[in-house]
């Protein structure tokens, strides 16, 4: 799944899939840490890699609140689970993918690639292949990091 297709997704939609409300002032203005996003990521996506139904269910239960929003995609048949969240200017693709890694052991992501504004690499859960994406994009002075699980096998 490409982060760009992924990242408009995120920032046309039409309201984010993980609150009912409109953000505080507080919320809009937070910036989590690589690991806090990575952590959210792990909890929503990772921990139920392969099933979407628990995935959507995990937003609902952790009651997941601005700045974290996850979304559910499809791309070209392959399922995806992508949480986004603004992100410290500080940040780097570089040390999102580390804190990613780090949530996903024990995990191996493996051939990792990377460009400028993101980094991917494979792995494999419970016998089935995935892609994890993460990725660091400016929009409007902010900094969006997306985390993203995408299966490897086309529904």
């Amino acid at each position: 799944m490409s982060l760009r297709f992924a990242l408009s997704a995120v920032l046309l939609a039409g309201g984010p899939a993980a609150a009912a409300e409109q953000p505080t002032l507080d919320q809009l203005m937070a910036t989590p840490s690589a690991p806090d996003i990575a952590a959210q990521w792990k909890a929503i996506c990772l921990d139920h890699a392969g099933d979407a139904k628990a995935q959507k269910a995990s937003v609902k239960a952790s009651e997941l609140t601005w700045p974290y929003q996850a979304y559910f995609l499809k791309d070209k048949g392959a399922p995806a689970c992508v949480l986004a969240s603004s992100i410290a200017a500080s940040d780097t693709v570089d040390s999102l993918f580390a804190a990613t890694e780090a949530a996903a052991s024990p995990a191996a992501l493996v051939d990792r690639k990377n460009d400028a504004d993101q980094a991917s690499a494979s792995t494999v859960i419970e016998g089935m292949p995935y892609m994890v994406t993460v990725g660091i994009k400016k929009s409007t002075g902010n900094q969006v990091a997306t985390v993203i699980l995408t299966s490897l096998k086309k529904d």
